[in-house]
């Protein structure tokens, strides 16, 4: 018998604290209200920063990305000078080549000229004019001696009335 009351207070004192957290779970604690909506505030700015921290690392490769096509852009620019520089300076060299060349051709030119004899005038010694090189013939009706005395003040005249000029630079322009 005095187990059985033991057991009948224990399930009295079972029933009573049932009823009390049937109670306590109705009740809602003050502080409650705002948990949940600092919870839901949590969540949102937890949301928002993956969001930015997603599009920022986004942003970071796009700007990873744009960099190293302006870096590809530039080198492939400095190779593209440099080879124009390459170019002219092998076509400078070249010009250079061939003028130098086309100067020694005009110098051999010009040597040659001078080596050979440039003869001025005609068969009869008539009608000279060895200012300018030029020759003009007449009809033969003109003074003989008078073109003779004046031949004889020039010092470049052979005695048979031909002039006799060594080639010089001015000369090239009367070809």
């Amino acid at each position: 018998a005095n187990l059985e009351v033991k057991i009948e207070k224990k399930k009295q004192e079972l029933e009573r604290n049932r009823k009390r957290l049937q109670s306590l779970a109705n009740v809602r604690p003050a502080f409650m209200d705002e948990y949940e909506r600092l919870e839901t505030e949590l969540q949102r700015q937890y949301e928002l920063y993956v969001e930015k921290f997603r599009n920022l690392t986004y942003l970071e490769q796009q700007l990873e990305d744009q960099k190293r096509v302006e870096q590809d852009r530039l080198e492939e620019h400095e190779d593209t000078l440099r080879k124009v520089k390459i170019q002219m300076q092998e076509e400078n060299q070249k010009t250079l080549h061939d003028n130098l060349l086309q100067d020694e051709m005009i110098g051999l030119d010009e040597l040659s000229r001078q080596e050979e004899p440039r003869i001025i005038g005609t068969m009869t010694g008539e009608d000279i004019d060895s200012d300018d090189g030029s020759v003009s013939l007449s009809s033969g009706s003109g003074h003989l001696g008078e073109v003779l005395n004046e031949e004889e003040d020039e010092d470049d005249l052979e005695p048979s009335g031909i002039e006799i000029q060594r080639g010089t630079s001015d000369d090239e322009d009367n070809f």
